[in-house]
């Protein structure tokens, strides 16, 4: 959509600002692949032990920046952030930890943006979003297992090693932006990994204008 499809629209008004994020000229690129492939390894991301709650099969939780694979439209998102699944349940259980999901509902997401994109693929349309969790604590497995270098596929144990969970919402001004390959002028035309191989190396970030780093001055 180009500006002068904005009829009357003030230069001021939020989808003025919303259409200018996915313009060429102010997109961003992420260039460190071992920092999305991978956002443990990005500074100020914190694994936190689970004490009190080991007994629901929890063994950490995150705190970082994380992407979030998603079927709503950036307009949608950018908006209104991410609501919960469904309830959060939280079950005791005498089963070992390694075989059971102690805790259903809440917001899914990815400790990597490749995993998160592989998620895309297997939904067959939807967007990645890049989401500020630092000043929260994701229920997480710990480390992701990820293969080195340019790996052909990732197994769904890999993909399950990256995934962790809010048990609240995520509100909009956390939601930093939308990611996709640089070789993809924009979101709604990106193939993601693994029906792109190899994965890509540096991505594109449309700034959300309502996010806590747009309005910080992008510090």
């Amino acid at each position: 959509m180009r500006r002068s499809q904005l009829g009357g629209a003030s230069r001021n008004s939020w989808r003025d600002k919303f259409v200018a994020a996915f313009e060429q000229e102010n997109l961003f690129v992420l260039r460190n692949f071992l920092n999305f492939y991978d956002v443990s390894n990005m500074p100020h991301a914190t694994f936190i032990p689970a004490k009190s709650s080991q007994a629901l099969g929890v063994a950490s939780y995150f705190s970082g920046y994380l992407f979030k694979p998603s079927p709503n439209v950036p307009f949608q998102v950018f908006q209104n952030g991410f609501a919960l699944s469904e309830p959060v349940q939280l079950q005791d259980d005498s089963a070992p930890a390694s075989n059971r999901s102690q805790i259903s509902g809440g917001v899914t997401a990815s400790l990597s943006a490749v995993a998160a994109g592989c998620r895309i693929c297997e939904m067959k349309t939807g967007h990645v979003y890049l989401i500020n969790g630092t000043e929260f604590a994701a229920v997480a497995k710990g480390r992701p297992k990820l293969p080195e270098g340019n790996p052909l596929r990732l197994s769904e144990h890999e993909l399950l090693s990256c995934e962790v969970k809010f048990t609240h919402c995520i509100p909009n001004s956390y939601v930093v932006g939308c990611v996709w390959p640089t070789m993809f002028p924009q979101p709604g035309m990106t193939i993601w990994y693994p029906r792109l191989t190899p994965p890509p190396h540096q991505l594109s970030l449309a700034v959300n204008p309502r996010s806590l780093t747009e309005n910080s001055g992008r510090d």
